[in-house]
C-alpha cells in the first residue's frame, strides 16, 4: 500500500518531503538488504525519525509503526510491527510474484486529539480528531519485481560459463564462442567477486544480463547466421559440432516461439532480439531496478 498523492484532513509527517506537511523533519524505513536467490530477506529492519510529536505519540502508546510487504499477483500481505525494535523479515520468493511493495507507516492505536509540533502554518493552532488506524506518517519505500523465470535461468546455465582470469585486466572481459560446451566469459578476479555479488540478488539479475548476456549472445548468434552466411557451415547440425551450446538456443528457441529453428529461421532473426527473448526480456526489470536505486539516491540528498 502507497499513498502517494492522497490527501489527509490533518498534518501528515511524509519521507518525500514536497507531500509532508512536517517542517524539515524525516521518517525513513531503514535495513540492510540480505536477499539470495531463495529469499527475500531484510535484515535490521527499522525506522528513524527526528520528529519529536512522532515520538512522544510512540512513547505514550498512542502510536504504532509497521512495515507493510505486499505482492497482489499472489495475494500476499503481511504486516510486521517495528515500534520498538529491529525486525527480520524473511519471505521465499516462491510467495512473491509481479511487482512487490515495501512500505511503512506510523499509525494511531486509539482514538485521540492531535495538536503537533513542527508543521506548516496552515494547520497551526488546530486540533484534530485522530481515529484508531488513522496513518500520521509514511515512507511508500520502494517495489520491485519478481519474475520466476527457470527457464530462462537453465539456459543461461546451459548456455554460459563465467570465470575468472588472473590475466584479464580489470573492466574488461572475454568472451570464447567456438570448440567449447559453453559460451565462456572471463574477466579479472576482482570483477567476478562483484559478479557474484550482483548475480546472487534476483532483482538485480537482469541488471547483468543486460550488461553481459545480452550483447554476449547477440554476438555469438552473428557469428552463427554468418558461418552459414558465407558457407562455413551447412546446417543447424554443422552449427552444434562448432558451437555445442548452440543445442541450448535450438531448445529454447522451439520452447519460446513454437517452432524447430532450422538455417532458413535463423538466417531471418534479428540476433539482439532472439538474445533479448531466450534469457526473459530483462530491459523493463533492469530499468525499474535502476530508477529504484535513482529514486533512493534523490530522496538522500533532499534529506
Amino acid at each position: 500500500m502507497r499513498i502517494k498523492n492522497k490527501l489527509f484532513p490533518y498534518p501528515i509527517l511524509n519521507r518525500e518531503t514536497h507531500r509532508s506537511n512536517f517542517l524539515n523533519r524525516k521518517f525513513n524505513l531503514i535495513f540492510d538488504d540480505m536477499s539470495d536467490e531463495k529469499f527475500f530477506c531484510l535484515k535490521n529492519v527499522g525506522f528513524e525519525t527526528d520528529s519529536i510529536t512522532i515520538r512522544k505519540l510512540i512513547c505514550e502508546d498512542k502510536v504504532n509503526v509497521a512495515v507493510v510487504l505486499e505482492s497482489p499477483a499472489t495475494i500476499f500481505r503481511k504486516t510486521y510491527n517495528i515500534t520498538n525494535k529491529r525486525i527480520e523479515i524473511v519471505v521465499p520468493y516462491e510467495r512473491l510474484s509481479g511487482k512487490v511493495i515495501i512500505s511503512m507507516f506510523a499509525y494511531a492505536t486509539t482514538n485521540f486529539l492531535y495538536q503537533p509540533m513542527e508543521i506548516e502554518d496552515d494547520y497551526s493552532n488546530i486540533i484534530f480528531e485522530i481515529e484508531k488506524y488513522d496513518i500520521l506518517a509514511a515512507d511508500d519505500g520502494f517495489s520491485l519485481s519478481v519474475f520466476h523465470s527457470d527457464a530462462e535461468e537453465s539456459l543461461v546455465k546451459s548456455i554460459f560459463s563465467i570465470t575468472s582470469n588472473e590475466n584479464i585486466e580489470d573492466d574488461i572481459y572475454e568472451v570464447e564462442y567456438k570448440n567449447y560446451p559453453k559460451i565462456r566469459i572471463s574477466m579479472s578476479e576482482t570483477n567476478y567477486v562483484a559478479y557474484n555479488r550482483v548475480y546472487s540478488k534476483p532483482f538485480y539479475k537482469e541488471v547483468f544480463f543486460n550488461i553481459m548476456l545480452v550483447p554476449t549472445l547477440t554476438q555469438a548468434l552473428s557469428e552463427c547466421i554468418n558461418d552459414i552466411r558465407t558457407g562455413e557451415v551447412d546446417d543447424i547440425d554443422s552449427l552444434v559440432v562448432i558451437y555445442p551450446w548452440f543445442s541450448s538456443i535450438v531448445a529454447g528457441y522451439e520452447r519460446l516461439y513454437g517452432e524447430i529453428l532450422t538455417e532458413e529461421v535463423l538466417m531471418q532473426t534479428q540476433p539482439i532480439i532472439v538474445a533479448q527473448s531466450l534469457l526473459g526480456k530483462p530491459l523493463n526489470q533492469s530499468l525499474n531496478t535502476l530508477i529504484n536505486i535513482l529514486e533512493t539516491d534523490i530522496y538522500e540528498e533532499e534529506e
